[in-house]
């Protein structure tokens, strides 16, 4: 007995060196996952120790793209002894597919903290957020890889998810980027540029930020003013310089600042973009080939919305009920069965991947390269009779039509590039068109609609409301933002008109107080504003508005010091809104100073 356990070992060593043991036998010895077939377009391989991370570093060149892994053999997971199929080239650039076109949740962010603000996130509630991110699922992209998206040059997972954060409160350093530095997930910030050293971020922290890889910085404008409406008595001119300011502006300094970070600053915000609310909206409007980009504010909204957003479930249904792969990946006949059901259903941009993976795994089958031939002249006749179509639906001036038909073409060839740019032109057609259909309702609802200022009703038919139905209602005290809103419409057509631009000063300045008392702060800012626009050379008016100011900040002032012991970053907000109210105020600024130093 003994003597035959010994002639075992020259045994082993004869059948080793004698080739008689696969290659796979030595990567099932050692743990390795076994590759089963390869070519320039797929890997087919038998998963041993290795997770979809080491795999996308290994076959991809980088570990971050093992979401490509996941979602081509979702939805089981990558484990050990399965099967799966890994594709090397991005087969899919546009998001487009004969089942409909993905879209990107843009989850936005504002401030960080636990004193119920309705756009305020505390640091629990946050974790709990990137938790559910992970645990369901989702992959957090950062804006530079949507970007790309849009444009047609970069594949994203199909949870794809942005974050965003706007503004660039303190609270950014303090509690959200120690947990987005935990989970690894990037983020966005759109600051206002005056608002950086200024009681918002400070410039060493925005550097530091940059620096850990996972945050980029963008314009929120320079002044977070709204740009979308022409100040009182502002020129067209006027109007253009202040926007150059307010977008140009913002961007040079972060380049200048921020530069030597590594910052990715974009210009790609146009005058239109800006003039029509790109600063208010962060991009919460992009369109581009059919997919439409959402976004969310999520405060105390339970992050469990987003299950019905668009994109995100749904994808993933999709590619469960629909992939049609069912035995072993290492068999052709799995693919080709997978190949004909597809074209069947008339996807046949799925037959045509299904019937590549058939082929890597049996070059030798005649049948598979005429599969292949067949689906591609099916393809190629169907782009090439699409194009024409949308292009004369185009022509036509059908414009749904031809949106509806290269969206189809793109269903067949996702990655056809001149479908893609006329779909995106189409879509900016779209949108300026959709803005003219508003500004012309717009103008007919002022025309004919009536409005009621306090109890009274007035309506002219020839135009919104006539000069003396405003001074009446002005008169009788009917203050409301509306009557304020229709005197400054009236003024701008009648500058000259002084008894109207007294009665609107009057009036902002009584809305103010209103407001102010009732704790809307920024409302009554916005009728202080307003209000000081209207001034001309009255300097009896200047005072008025000037006392109220510094009232205002006063009251304020003493608030955030009664506050100051017990609820610190209470008070800094009542000293930030003196300095709103009153820029001069040098207690409040000096009290800020003190608070952000520490």
């Amino acid at each position: 007995m003994l003597q035959g356990k010994y002639l075992l070992a020259p045994l082993l060593v004869c059948l080793l060196c004698g080739g008689c043991v696969s290659d796979g036998f030595f990567a099932r010895l050692q743990g390795s996952s076994q590759v089963l077939a390869r070519d320039d377009e797929f890997v087919i391989l038998r998963v041993g120790r290795d997770d979809a991370r080491s795999l996308a570093r290994r076959f991809l060149g980088d570990a971050e793209r093992y979401w490509v892994i996941e979602d081509a053999n979702a939805p089981d997971p990558i484990v050990s002894g399965r099967q799966i199929v890994i594709p090397l080239k991005q087969h899919n650039l546009s998001g487009i597919d004969f089942h409909g076109y993905q879209t990107v949740p843009i989850l936005c962010y504002h401030r960080f903290g636990d004193h119920g603000d309705r756009l305020e996130v505390s640091a629990e509630q946050f974790r709990e957020q990137l938790s559910y991110l992970r645990e369901q699922g989702y992959r957090v992209i950062p804006m530079s890889d949507l970007r790309e998206f849009l444009q047609g040059d970069r594949a994203l997972p199909k949870r794809a998810v942005v974050l965003t954060i706007d503004d660039g409160h303190r609270s950014v350093y303090r509690v959200a980027f120690p947990l987005l530095k935990e989970y690894g997930y990037p983020a966005t910030l759109f600051v206002y540029s005056d608002y950086i050293d200024n009681g918002g971020l400070r410039w060493r922290e925005l550097e530091e930020m940059v620096e850990s890889g996972l945050i980029t910085v963008q314009s929120h404008s320079k002044t977070h003013d709204n740009l979308t409406r022409r100040r009182l008595g502002e020129t067209e001119s006027r109007y253009r310089r202040r926007l150059r300011k307010e977008v140009n502006g913002p961007t040079a300094l972060l380049r200048r600042r921020l530069e030597r970070k590594a910052l990715p600053v974009t210009q790609d915000h146009d005058l239109w973009q800006s003039r029509h609310g790109c600063f208010q909206g962060c991009a919460s409007g992009l369109q581009a080939a059919g997919r439409h980009v959402r976004r969310r504010i999520f405060s105390i909204i339970l992050l469990t919305a987003l299950l019905s957003l668009p994109g995100c479930s749904r994808e993933v249904k999709q590619a469960e009920e629909q992939s049609g792969i069912s035995g072993d990946y290492d068999s052709p006949q799995t693919w080709l069965r997978a190949a004909r059901m597809h074209e069947d259903q008339g996807d046949l941009q799925r037959a045509l991947f299904d019937y590549r993976v058939a082929r890597t795994l049996s070059r030798h089958r005649g049948d598979i390269g005429r599969h292949l031939q067949r689906v591609e002249r099916k393809i190629e006749e169907g782009v090439a009779t699409l194009m024409q179509q949308a292009e004369h639906a185009s022509s036509r001036g059908d414009n749904r039509r031809a949106r509806a038909l290269y969206l189809e073409l793109l269903g067949l060839q996702p990655n056809h590039r001149k479908a893609l740019a006329a779909l995106r032109e189409l879509d900016k057609k779209r949108s300026l068109l959709e803005l003219k259909k508003k500004r012309e309702s717009a103008r007919r609802n002022q025309r004919n609609k009536r409005t009621i200022y306090g109890d009274e009703k007035y309506s002219d038919e020839g135009d919104s409301y006539t000069r003396q139905a405003i001074l009446e209602a002005a008169a009788r005290s009917k203050a409301s933002g509306q009557l304020l809103t229709e005197m400054e419409r009236h003024l701008d057509r009648y500058p000259k008109d002084s008894e109207l631009r007294r009665r609107l000063i009057e009036t902002g300045l009584a809305l103010a107080d209103k407001a102010y008392q009732a704790k809307q702060l920024d409302v009554a800012l916005d009728y202080l504003n307003r209000a000081e626009q209207a001034i001309r050379n009255g300097e009896a008016q200047k005072q008025a508005l000037l006392k109220a100011r510094k009232h205002y900040a006063g009251e304020l002032y003493s608030q955030g010091v009664i506050s100051f012991r017990n609820e610190p970053q209470k008070a800094l907000s009542y000293w930030r809104y003196a300095l709103k109210f009153d820029p001069g105020d040098e207690k409040s600024r000096l009290r800020i100073k003190s608070m952000t130093r520490h």
